[in-house]
Formats: C-alpha cells, sequence, structure tokens
C-alpha cells in the first residue's frame, strides 16, 4: 500500500491507499491503525477496488485532535477527509470504534455513501456497570502513580500489571488527550440512529467476540433496515487480523451482487 498525508481540520493525517477503481474507505478500531488493515486492503483492492485507510487522529501517525473529540466529530472529520479525497460517494468500512463512527457518519450523511459495511461496531453501548466505574477509577489511579515513577522500566512494568488488574489496557495506552476521548465515546450510544440508516449494509461478527459480543450483531440486524449479517465462525473482535481471508473475501462477495 501507498502511505500518503492530507491536511484535514489542520491535522496532518496519515493514510494508505492500494488498488484502483470504486473507492472504499475503511476506519480501524481503538488502539489501532491503517497498518492493520493492510492485509484485507490489499486482497480487497485486487479485485478492483481504491482501498483507503487513514489513521483516525490519535492513533498511527496522525496526531491527536485538538480538543476531546466524540463520534460526531469524528465523523465530521470523515467527511472532511472524503471530500479532500474528492470522494463524492464511495462505500465505507468501519470496525469497532471505527464502526461506530461508521454508524454516526451513515446517519448523518447517507447521500454520500454508495453501501455501509460494519466489523463487529461498538454502536450499542451499554449504561457503565459498577464494574466498569471500578475499571476507569483504578486507571485513573494507575496514571496518578505512574507519574509519580522516575524509571521508564518500572513504569512500563506498573502500567502492565494495571493493564492485567483492571482489563483494560487500552485505557492506561491512550496518551494525553486520548483518554478524555474515550471516555466521552464509550459513553455514546448510537441504538437510536440505527431507524435513519436506510443504505444497503453488510455487518460482519466474529462468533467469540467479547469486547462487542454477537448479541449486539442481532440485534442490529433487526433494526437495520437493508442489512444482512455474516458471523466468523471461532473469530473473535480482531476479525481483521485474526481470518483477513476470510473477511476479505465476504466483503468482496457481498459488494459483487
Amino acid at each position: 500500500m501507498l502511505g500518503k498525508t492530507e491536511l484535514v481540520k489542520r491535522i496532518e493525517v496519515n493514510y494508505k491507499v492500494a488498488g484502483e477503481g470504486g473507492p472504499l474507505l475503511i476506519l480501524h478500531g481503538w488502539g489501532s491503525g491503517s497498518d492493520s488493515w493492510v492485509k484485507v486492503a490489499e486482497l480487497i483492492a485486487e479485485k478492483g477496488y481504491r482501498v483507503i485507510v487513514p489513521d483516525l487522529p490519535g492513533f498511527g501517525k496522525t496526531p491527536a485532535p485538538p480538543a476531546v473529540w466524540g463520534v460526531e466529530e469524528y465523523a465530521e472529520f470523515v467527511n472532511e477527509f472524503a471530500e479532500k479525497l474528492g470522494l463524492q460517494k464511495f462505500v465505507l468500512a468501519g470496525h469497532s470504534f471505527g464502526g461506530q463512527v461508521a454508524v454516526k457518519f451513515a446517519a448523518v450523511h447517507p447521500e454520500k455513501l454508495e453501501r455501509l459495511i460494519l466489523c463487529a461496531p461498538a454502536a450499542i453501548r451499554k449504561e457503565p456497570g459498577l464494574k466498569d466505574t471500578l475499571v476507569i477509577c483504578a486507571a485513573k489511579a494507575g496514571s496518578v502513580i505512574l507519574f509519580l515513577i522516575p524509571s521508564a522500566g518500572l513504569q512500563e512494568f506498573t502500567r502492565k500489571v494495571f493493564a492485567r488488574m483492571i482489563g483494560r489496557s487500552d485505557y492506561l495506552q491512550a496518551p494525553g488527550i486520548m483518554r478524555k476521548v474515550m471516555q466521552r465515546v464509550i459513553r455514546e450510544d448510537l441504538s437510536d440512529l440505527f431507524a435513519l440508516i436506510n443504505t444497503k449494509t453488510l455487518l460482519v461478527w466474529g462468533e467469540k467476540d467479547r469486547p462487542v459480543p454477537v448479541e449486539d450483531a442481532y440485534v442490529m440486524e433487526k433494526r437495520l433496515s437493508h442489512s444482512s449479517l455474516k458471523v466468523i465462525p471461532g473469530a473473535s473482535h480482531r476479525v481483521h487480523r485474526e481470518a483477513p481471508e476470510i473477511l476479505s473475501k465476504i466483503i468482496c462477495s457481498w459488494l459483487s451482487y
């Protein structure tokens, strides 16, 4: 894939491009980046698509946003990014957090989408329970402790200990403002937007997904009027890494009819 940059909302955005043909824009998940989608992107590009995968602000090689963004701000970033690249109408795919952003985009800018592909989108957010509250409190306490530790090696060891204790390494690994961004987006439930989406939609889930359970897939399939669901046996949340050949085959087959 070819690496490029584009200035969007005064942020120098790193992105990758592969292939020629109809545009397909992929939004990666939280704590990930365009690198994790290279295999899938190249396989899809071989079938006659121009596949574009940006590092969303705060991930990969793209700097963090200048303020605490929520899903709406990320969706508008995607809109401006697409305009900068001259994408008038395109296929949009999103995984996990990227799927959450894709749902918001599809509800606000339906006229710009040919089709929508959602890979285990984190669009259904339950009310945080006691466990989630304790996780955030423990993570904040861990941040204070890390700040007081002078040794970089000891900091990394302590970070891993806290991550194992609370079961959420993504929060402690998030740099600076991205922790506040994460606190905001994990509280944004987009269930009410499903009824507004009429774009033909493919839902793809790993059978053993824990962060975004497959039960959410069946809820979305019922509430999205033009959707179809494919569950990959044995796969977990990172379907694009665990089964890139299967995922790309599912996507290309669905796009072909």
